[in-house]
């Protein structure tokens, strides 16, 4: 269930993207960086609702610093928020036990929030080091 989501996002971010000479570099680049946080949970071996979560919360993440940024080396800024969410992902893998005796959403919830509080703790890291 989690791999079909991931295509279906997959998928569904190549039909909206414009295609041309820098296409598959740039999907594979972006796509890529979050395949391999979503591959630190399988580490863990969760649910798949907590795949679910933390994907949902990167693509969210992706939509709105790809409108909120529009500067030519805006992908550094990118590639320095992934920290966040990988140690969010190692905190949720650490954490099972909070995961495994409850529901399949409060799963996911819980990994999607562990996931935003992890991406906006960094981008804050980066604003006071940054500026």
């Amino acid at each position: 269930m989690a791999q079909a989501a991931i295509g279906i996002v997959g998928i569904a971010s190549a039909a909206f993207a414009p295609f041309d000479a820098f296409f598959v570099p740039n999907f594979a680049f972006f796509f890529g960086s979050q395949l391999a946080i979503l591959g630190l949970l399988v580490f863990y071996r969760p649910r798949p609702a907590v795949y679910a979560g933390v994907a949902l919360t990167l693509s969210l993440c992706f939509v709105l610093f790809a409108n909120w940024n529009k500067d030519a080396l805006g992908w550094v800024l990118y590639v320095l928020c992934l920290p966040g969410p990988a140690i969010g992902t190692v905190f949720i893998g650490l954490k099972r036990g909070m995961w495994q005796s409850k529901d399949s959403f409060f799963a996911g919830v819980f990994a999607a929030v562990v996931t935003l509080v992890c991406i906006v703790a960094n981008a804050g890291f980066l604003y006071l080091s940054l500026w």
